[in-house]
C-alpha cells in the first residue's frame, strides 16, 4: 500500500473547521462623498465641428454654383426666373450659412461653446430668410406640378425646411447634452 501524499492534512470537504479564502467587500461605506470620475474630455464637439467645417465648404461650392450656373426646372427643363429680391435673399442666406457653418465649426474643434450657439443662430437666420424667400411668390404654380395649391405647397415647403432646420440644430447641440464635454465655461 502506497502512502498519503498529503500526509496527515485532510480534504476541505472532510474537515470540521471552514475555511474562507479571500474576503468579501461590502459595498455599504466603500466610497463615502463625492465620487469624481477623471476621464478626457469628450470628442464630440471636435467631430462635429469638422463635420460642419466641410458641410460649410459644400456650401460654398453650392453657392458658386447657384451663382454661374443657370436655374433650371426639374421636370420641364425649362430655365427658372429669380426675381432679383429673391436672388439676394438666397445669397444672403447663403453667406450666411458658410460663415456661421465655418466660424462656429472652428470654435467647435476648439471646445469653444461659443461656436454652437453661433451655428444655431445662424441655422435660425437661414430658416427665417428662406421663409421669406418662399412667401415672396417666386415659386407660383409649382403647386400644380405636385397636384396641390400654391398655398399647401408653400406651407409643405416651409414644414420640410422647419423640420431639417431642427434636426440640424439637435445634431449641433450633441456636445451639450454630454456630461464631459471638455467645452469652456
Amino acid at each position: 500500500m502506497e502512502s498519503d501524499p498529503w500526509g496527515d492534512v485532510k480534504p476541505e470537504h472532510k474537515s470540521l473547521e471552514p475555511s474562507i479564502e479571500g474576503t468579501v467587500a461590502s459595498g455599504q461605506g466603500a466610497f463615502e462623498g463625492q465620487v469624481i470620475m477623471l476621464q478626457p474630455p469628450s470628442n464630440a464637439s471636435k467631430i462635429i465641428g469638422i463635420c460642419c467645417i466641410i458641410l460649410g465648404s459644400f456650401n460654398l461650392l453650392t453657392l458658386l454654383g447657384y451663382l454661374f450656373v443657370p436655374q433650371v426646372d426639374p421636370l420641364t427643363n425649362e430655365e427658372i426666373l429669380v426675381s432679383t429680391s429673391s436672388f439676394i435673399i438666397s445669397i444672403s442666406s447663403g453667406l450666411i450659412s458658410i460663415v456661421t457653418l465655418c466660424v462656429g465649426g472652428y470654435m467647435m474643434v476648439n471646445f469653444q461653446r461659443k461656436g454652437i450657439y453661433i451655428i444655431i443662430g445662424g441655422i435660425i437666420l437661414g430658416f427665417i430668410l428662406s421663409t421669406i424667400s418662399v412667401m415672396m411668390g417666386d415659386f407660383e404654380g409649382w403647386g400644380d406640378s405636385v397636384g396641390v395649391s400654391d398655398t399647401a405647397a408653400n406651407g409643405i415647403l416651409i414644414g420640410i425646411q422647419g423640420l431639417c432646420n431642427v434636426l440640424c440644430g439637435v445634431i449641433v447641440a450633441i456636445p451639450l447634452m454630454i456630461s464631459n464635454n471638455g467645452l469652456d465655461g
